[in-house]
């Protein structure tokens, strides 16, 4: 990966990040360019949508593991019953929603 700043070429395994990780990389800064630059910065989410989240596979970090370990142990309660009034008196529900978007 190259650094945006310096411009010096990093083997993605001796900066720790993994080569479907660097795909999501705008502007990469090495740990020397950082200091005055910044971090490096992800790209948009409107240009990380054009891939399927299966591509990603970033359940392999344990932060993730964890966090999805947890919400799978969590349950929730069923929230099919609320229901929000828009002012007009009409329901907001998934079939305003779907009845009112643009398709």
């Amino acid at each position: 990966i190259e650094c945006h700043a310096c411009k010096e070429w990093f083997h993605g395994d001796c900066v720790g990040i993994l080569e479907k990780e660097a795909d999501q990389i705008e502007e990469y800064y090495c740990t020397c360019c950082q200091n005055s630059h910044g971090p490096s910065k992800l790209k948009s989410n409107l240009a990380r949508t054009s891939h399927k989240p299966e591509e990603f596979e970033l359940i392999e970090h344990p932060a993730i593991k964890n966090f999805y370990q947890a919400l799978d142990d969590t349950s929730f309660l069923d929230s099919s019953h609320v229901v929000t009034y828009l002012a007009n008196g009409t329901s907001f529900s998934i079939d305003y929603v779907y009845d009112n978007t643009l398709q």
